[in-house]
């Protein structure tokens, strides 16, 4: 699976379902296009996900399984913040414009 990360990158995970709609996660990495490519040409899979031809959208009722197999954690929404691991991307283009990072003055 596959989703737009920007930047040229993507979120990619493994994913496995096997012929009973059982789902088995594997890793889970933020890439360029070319290497996803590869990585998919060699265990011999298919990049799925909504900017992909056919596109093909999570639904959120997939969530609720996730949850029950213990792939994926109910979270307190009041207090969750995410993590991309990088700079929001309307912070590296204020950046990017003044020559210096926010909030160093």
């Amino acid at each position: 699976m596959a989703l737009d990360a920007m930047r040229g990158d993507f979120f990619g995970q493994d994913v496995e379902i096997d012929a009973s709609g059982s789902i088995r996660p594997g890793d889970s990495w933020r890439v360029n296009r070319g290497i996803l490519q590869e990585h998919a040409d060699e265990i011999g899979a298919r990049i799925v996900g909504p900017s992909e031809t056919p596109p093909m959208s999570p639904h959120a009722r997939g969530f609720s399984r996730l949850i029950s197999l213990g792939i994926a954690k109910p979270v307190e929404m009041t207090t969750w913040e995410p993590d991309y691991g990088r700079k929001a991307e309307a912070q590296v283009r204020w950046e990017a414009a003044h020559g210096r990072e926010l909030g160093n003055d």
